[in-house]
């Protein structure tokens, strides 16, 4: 099974050019919807992201180097990356990206993927550093987006669940479509995070 291309993950590899990087649209794998009785779809649905997703990790270790590995699950859920390794993965619609890196470059590694379809999400939920943008609802979903991949990166080393106040994100704009910052958890862990804007997706990248 092959993961259709898609532009996000070009992005994700020039937000981590020290990672490796696999993803791709699932879409194509979906059955047309009126083939599908209404209270199947989800179930579908579900099946295909799994699906997309063992790919997606297929396709990301044997980049790698790692065919013979599959991460593991902990306790909480979480993927037991190979060790030497720090790697996450993020979905959104069907779209599915996951990255990878060595520990040597990396102590944590978190990523994020949004879709700009016009939503709003409410300012309340991130809080007011949000990054300088043309309109306030992109840069709540800039921050929402950032704030997610925080909270990825974190958990392997914390096993903390934080809540959106627990990061404080301090921005800066290096072009049109592309942010960074620097995140604090609980004023101790320092992170930095990137984020792109690319054809209506934001992705997000937060690492150690």
């Amino acid at each position: 099974m092959d993961l259709d291309s898609h532009a996000v993950v070009e992005e994700l590899q020039h937000l981590l050019p020290n990672a490796v990087v696999a993803g791709g649209c699932f879409a194509s794998l979906l059955p047309h919807p009126s083939s599908v009785a209404r209270d199947e779809r989800v179930t579908v649905f579900e099946q295909a992201k799994s699906a997309a997703t063992s790919q997606c990790l297929r396709d990301l270790l044997d980049k790698a180097g790692l065919a013979a590995v599959e991460p593991r699950r902990g306790e909480a859920g979480d993927r037991l990356w190979p060790k030497g390794f720090v790697g996450s993965v993020s979905h959104k619609s069907t779209t599915v990206l996951a990255a990878l890196a060595r520990t040597v470059d990396m102590e944590a590694l978190g990523i994020d993927l949004e879709r700009d379809d016009g939503a709003a999400i409410s300012p309340m939920i991130v809080g007011e550093a949000r990054p300088p943008t043309s309109t306030v609802r992109l840069g709540v979903l800039l921050t929402f987006s950032a704030k997610e991949a925080v909270f990825k990166a974190q958990f392997p080393l914390t096993h903390r669940r934080l809540a959106f106040e627990d990061v404080v994100l301090r921005w800066s704009r290096d072009s049109d479509d592309s942010y960074q910052a620097t995140a604090r958890c609980g004023g101790l862990v320092l992170f930095t995070v990137r984020v792109r804007v690319v054809a209506g997706w934001v992705v997000s990248a937060a690492f150690l």
